[in-house]
């Protein structure tokens, strides 16, 4: 079975977030000294570092969130950012998951 898998290889740059789906196998090669930080999953104890690397990155501006934004539920920030995000941005995630499905029914 393992000879039938797909790989995705690319180079990570310095800063860069990278979400890997839960029940993914995965390895990382490192060109040069790294320190990595991993979580399983986005979840209250980690959601406001998740949403502020969205940010950063530059897909979304603070400016587009609601002004009661740090009042919401835990829940509700996640759901106004996500309804905030560009619509190219959700579509390019939703390439992302359909592979995923995919691969996964594949195999």
């Amino acid at each position: 079975m393992f000879q039938m898998t797909r790989s995705i290889d690319f180079e990570q740059k310095s800063g860069e977030l990278l979400i890997i789906p839960t029940g993914w196998y995965h390895q990382a090669y490192n060109s040069e000294e790294t320190l990595a930080i991993s979580s399983q999953i986005m979840n209250s104890m980690n959601y406001l570092a998740i949403m502020e690397e969205i940010i950063k990155v530059g897909n979304l501006h603070k400016h587009t969130l609601p002004d009661n934004f740090g009042r919401l539920s835990i829940k509700k920030q996640v759901q106004s950012l996500i309804k905030s995000l560009p619509h190219h941005i959700l579509l390019q995630g939703r390439r992302v998951v359909d592979t995923y499905q995919r691969t996964r029914e594949e195999l």
